[in-house]
């Protein structure tokens, strides 16, 4: 039960301002912090952003990612019994029918944008070793599309 509390220590969107961007800053610390093994640190700084996301924002996806993000975090710090609440807190996970059409579209603007235009292309040429030229592929074809987000991850991981 969160109670509300006024006076010099409240949190609204006056005292934090733009959420979004406070969680965007709250991200980029704790991404210092893991980077000089500082896990234990993170776990406070996420669950600031879960209050920020509930209170002032009062966004459930910005909630989730946080318990996602907290879940990480546990993970690391072989937590596993709050990495699983963490989990559990964040909810469904599932891809909706709009979220995988929209994925699917992307995909097809991104293949669409590396197929090479033979009006357009202006590409550098290379010969092959039999003297044929060929164009020059801007886009190596085993990389991914698009990195996979943290929901993604987490649906792959089971």
């Amino acid at each position: 039960q969160i109670q509300k509390n006024t006076g010099a220590l409240e949190m609204s969107m006056d005292s934090i301002g733009r959420p979004e961007l406070f969680l965007a800053h709250l991200e980029y610390l704790c991404a210092g912090l893991e980077s000089s093994s500082r896990h234990l640190h993170c776990l406070s700084v996420w669950q600031l952003g879960v209050l920020v996301a509930k209170v002032v924002a009062k966004n459930d996806s910005l909630v989730t990612v946080s318990h996602l993000r907290l879940a990480s975090v546990s993970d690391v710090l072989l937590l596993s019994s709050a990495a699983v609440m963490h989990e559990d807190l964040a909810g469904n996970l599932e891809i909706t029918a709009e979220e995988l059409a929209q994925g699917r579209e992307e995909v097809k603007q991104r293949e669409r944008l590396q197929q090479p235009s033979t009006l357009t292309s202006r590409a550098p040429r290379i010969t092959s070793r039999r003297g044929t030229p060929e164009l020059q592929s801007t886009a190596d074809s085993s990389k991914l599309l698009r990195p996979f987000a943290l929901r993604d991850y987490w649906l792959a991981r089971g």
